[in-house]
């Protein structure tokens, strides 16, 4: 895992120089996932600004899905049962579909029905691959003339190659958030990036954790804080480029947040995706970090691993 976190600026680098791209201009884009293989979606999102970008976890493709849609199949395994279902449902409906897999079943049916994908590397846990799977859906999107984030995308890599003062910064914070449950806030431009904190932290870690954004917080969980528990650490991730009236919103809630525990992060960079890249690598090494605290190895995931097996029988 930590191998996988070194060379995350890598995975983004190679996976840009995808030459995939679409003949049509859709006027929404679905994409069907799970876990790591979803979560890149809920962080493109924010970027993709002239059509609707919906991720889809669960096993029925929506009704809405038309032939106007492009529909993004994305499983690392190629083998997720939820997703394989969203698959041959778009098939059946001719509808126009990409995927975004390092092989298993999905692979094999792209191949032999010509369905356009994009292959990734194999040998990773999916959650450590999102670098190879975001950075070919923006070059998707790229390519289809859908975004234009090429020198974004240039300034972002270049933002993660730099390691050592991150890895110093998420040691500090781990250390912190040990024998605690982390709650991750966020704007709700940064919704993806909060959820990945989340994740990373409950397979990395073993650790639970929780997430939630500005300004649906505000309309119901702050009451929570009357009775907050005392192992709540909140980690609040901020933008100096939210809106006003998130950051006032944040700042007014400063002191019931502070009840346990506070650690707030600023991102850094110049352009949206930039920004979102250096909070996503921070995340992932803090949940490294953790997991070195909490004394497990981060890469297997035997819980998920036995469910899966139970699910078979």
């Amino acid at each position: 895992m930590f191998s996988d976190i070194f060379t995350f600026d890598k995975h983004c680098e190679k996976a840009f120089e995808t030459k995939v791209k679409v003949n049509f201009k859709p006027d929404k884009i679905i994409l069907c996932g799970m876990g790591g293989s979803a979560i890149m979606g809920d962080i493109a999102s924010a970027l993709v600004e002239k059509i609707p970008l919906i991720v889809v976890r669960g096993y029925d493709l929506p009704k809405y899905a038309d032939k106007n849609s492009l529909v993004i199949i994305s499983s690392y395994s190629g083998d997720t049962e939820e997703t394989l279902s969203c698959f041959e449902q778009a098939r059946k409906r001719k509808l126009k579909v990409v995927a975004i897999t390092s092989g298993g079943s999905i692979l094999s049916k792209c191949k032999k029905g010509k369905v356009p994908f994009i292959q990734l590397p194999t040998g990773y846990q999916p959650r450590a691959a999102l670098g190879y799977g975001l950075f070919s859906l923006l070059g998707l999107l790229q390519n289809s003339e859908i975004i234009s984030v090429k020198l974004d995308a240039k300034e972002a890599i270049k933002l993660v190659k730099k390691n050592k003062p991150i890895m110093e910064i998420a040691h500090k914070m781990a250390s912190n958030l040990t024998m605690s449950v982390p709650v991750i806030y966020a704007s709700s431009t940064y919704y993806g990036v909060a959820m990945r904190w989340k994740t990373q932290v409950n397979e990395n870690a073993k650790q639970m954790a929780f997430f939630n954004v500005f300004s649906e917080q505000n309309h119901n969980e702050i009451n929570g804080y009357q009775f907050v528990p005392p192992n709540f650490h909140v980690v609040l991730l901020r933008d100096k480029k939210d809106s006003a009236r998130i950051r006032k919103r944040m700042d007014i809630l400063k002191p019931a947040m502070s009840k346990t525990h506070l650690t707030e992060v600023y991102c850094k960079g110049k352009s949206l995706l930039a920004r979102i890249l250096y909070l996503i690598h921070l995340g992932d090494w803090v949940s490294y970090y953790l997991a070195s605290f909490n004394q497990v190895d981060p890469t297997p995931v035997p819980v998920i691993d036995n469910l899966k097996i139970k699910l078979k029988k």
